[in-house]
Formats: C-alpha cells, sequence, structure tokens
C-alpha cells in the first residue's frame, strides 16, 4: 500500500473520509488555485481567501478541539459557506471549492502544499520561496502553481512540518541551507530560501 508524504509525516496513519465539498468534484480536477479565479486574477483569490480564513478563524471557539479533524472541517466548511451567503459572493462550485480547499488547508494542515502531500506519486516537494516551487514524480521535476502569500507564510507551513521534530525555522535560524525532512519511504520534503 503506498502512502502520501502527508501520510507518513502525520504518523503514517490514514486520516479518516472527511465529507466535504471535495466529494462533489471529480478528483482529477486539481484543487490548487490556479492564476486565474473566476473573472479575475491570482490577488483576487488571494485577497478573498485571506479575508474570509480571518473571519472564520475569528468565529471558531477557542475550545475547539483540533484533533478532531472532521469535526473541525465540517464546522469550518459551515462557516465559510454562510460567510460567502452572508457577503453575497457568488462563486462557480469549482472555484468555491479550490477556495474552500484552500482555507481548510490552511487551518488544519499544510495550506498550498497540502495537495501536492496527498497526492501519491509526489516522491519529493521543494519549496525555493513563496512564488517558486517545485516536485518531483517519477524522477523527474516539475515547477507547481502552490503559491504562498509572503515568506513568512512559507516559514509558517515549514515550522507547522518540523515543529513535531522539536525544530524551529525563523531568523534566528537562517534557512539558506535545505531544510530536509525524511519520511519513511522514498520521499523527501525540503525548502530552501534565498
Amino acid at each position: 500500500m503506498t502512502q502520501s508524504l502527508s501520510e507518513r509525516l502525520n504518523g503514517w496513519t490514514k486520516p479518516q473520509q472527511v465529507p466535504s465539498l471535495s466529494e462533489r468534484v471529480p478528483a482529477n480536477q486539481g484543487l490548487v488555485p490556479t492564476d486565474r479565479f473566476g473573472s479575475g486574477t491570482q490577488p483576487n483569490f488571494r485577497q478573498l481567501k485571506a479575508s474570509l480564513q480571518k473571519k472564520i478563524i475569528a468565529a471558531l471557539d477557542p475550545k475547539l478541539d483540533f484533533n478532531d479533524t472532521e469535526r473541525v472541517r465540517r464546522i469550518i466548511e459551515e462557516i465559510f459557506l454562510r460567510l460567502l451567503q452572508e457577503e453575497g459572493t457568488v462563486l462557480p462550485r469549482l472555484e468555491r471549492l479550490r477556495l474552500f480547499e484552500a482555507i481548510a488547508a490552511e487551518i488544519l494542515s499544510y495550506g498550498p502544499i497540502e495537495p501536492l502531500l496527498q497526492d501519491d506519486t509526489v516522491t519529493e516537494i521543494m519549496v525555493n520561496g513563496p512564488d517558486q516551487g517545485w516536485i518531483e514524480r517519477d524522477g523527474i521535476l516539475y515547477e507547481t502553481d502552490a503559491r504562498f502569500e509572503d515568506e513568512e507564510h512559507v516559514m509558517r507551513i515549514i515550522d507547522r512540518i518540523i515543529a513535531p521534530l522539536g525544530r524551529h525555522c525563523d531568523e534566528s535560524a537562517p534557512w539558506s541551507m535545505p531544510v530536509s525532512l525524511t519520511a519513511p519511504g522514498p520521499t523527501r520534503s525540503s525548502q530552501r530560501s534565498h
């Protein structure tokens, strides 16, 4: 049985299947935001995502048990759909799904690289800064369209990945050298900044 990089990083257990918006979209349709978002451009996606994400986080109960991922994800989805309705934001189904998945990934997992971590064919993820990332698939490198908001966003996600190992990434510990995590199997995650 092949496990994704995310499964290996999370203690090598398969997370429970969580009913969500994504079940209504065929699996072969990517969930990573594209260069175009609706009739606007990528910055519009980022602005809408940032705005909704901030409101969702503010609306979440601080006593909520984030270890119960299924329950938290349902609550996030309820708040997300309510906010879209209250704000009169109408999005095509696929764009609404992409937006929800991006926000859920930020709150519950590894942000823009989460879909890559879930992809069993990806054997390595390399982040060279907020606007440049690469994956390895079958020994071949491909540039990915996964993007971070800025350097701080990259560092937050890197910290989230390495925190269980007792490591921390900040300006006092420069990351001009790759941060490399080896998970069981042939998979490796690394990050490099200028």
